[in-house]
């Protein structure tokens, strides 16, 4: 199932990658001395039991700080021989368990994953303890990613010298990794969970998803269905925004209500 999945998402991503380094030096051949300076394509990734979960969910988030560089592409020889690589950096990421070393880093401070390991934990019954590492083991069965694959110009000013002009072309050249769909068809996930305050625009949600009408209001999240295959997306604000790291436990109890729990059977 690994190797299908896999397969999968070089048939989806590298097209999409070719399609923008051909865009990228056709059209903004001005940018090429840049690329060393600016974070590469994120794109999302899945943890070693993921495809044969009972319940595949994909979290995305707004972007990645800092992810890698664009500069692989400028030689044609190295873009050809690390594309591969490149689509499966943030799998490798999951797999070898770095976001809990990027929480630990941080002295547990990092609201996206302190709430992602909380949230998929307690699905499973189970509480999240960062002392303990048995953990581990059930955190292997979902996919990460994000709205934003080439990071915001808000987290990226201040770091290169490219002027936002510049910088928003590039960025509209990325957007079909973006397309939701496209996450939707290279992972076929069973849950889409969005923690972006922002999404509804970026991701352009109500393309592909329609707002569930017999959800009751909650300024705090929205559920949609996809039109065609029916799984929940659900948007919620980013646990780092506005002060929302305080209502963790809130959002954990709701997604146990939606979800419902699947204890671990040791």
């Amino acid at each position: 199932m690994d190797n299908i999945l896999q397969q999968k998402l070089i048939e989806t991503y590298k097209p999409l990658y070719i399609d923008f380094r051909d865009k990228l030096f056709h059209e903004l051949p001005e940018l090429t001395d840049y690329l060393v300076d600016i974070p590469s394509i994120h794109i999302p990734g899945f943890g070693a039991e993921y495809p044969t979960a009972k319940r595949k969910i994909l979290y995305l988030g707004i972007d990645v700080r800092d992810w890698k560089r664009l500069s692989f592409l400028i030689d044609e020889e190295e873009f050809n021989k690390n594309i591969t690589e490149q689509i499966f950096q943030s799998t490798t990421s999951l797999k070898n368990n770095e976001m809990i070393g990027w929480l630990k880093e941080n002295g547990n401070t990092s609201p996206f994953w302190n709430l992602i390991f909380k949230l998929h934990l307690a699905l499973k019954g189970m509480e999240f303890d960062l002392s303990k590492e048995d953990f581990k083991l059930h955190l292997q069965d979902f996919a990460w990613g994000n709205t934003n694959v080439l990071q915001s110009y808000k987290h990226v000013k201040g770091k290169t010298s490219l002027s936002r002009k510049l910088y928003n072309k590039l960025k509209k050249l990325s957007v079909s990794f973006d397309d939701l769909d496209v996450m939707h068809s290279a992972f076929s996930p069973d849950v889409i969970i969005i923690f972006n305050g922002e999404a509804k625009v970026e991701a352009d949600i109500e393309k592909y998803f329609q707002k569930d009408e017999s959800e009751p209001k909650d300024k705090r999240w929205e559920k949609f269905l996809h039109k065609v295959s029916k799984i929940p997306l659900y948007w919620l604000y980013h646990p780092a925004s506005g002060g929302h790291f305080g209502h963790q436990e809130e959002t954990v109890d709701y997604f146990k209500s939606q979800l419902g729990v699947q204890p671990v059977i040791s």
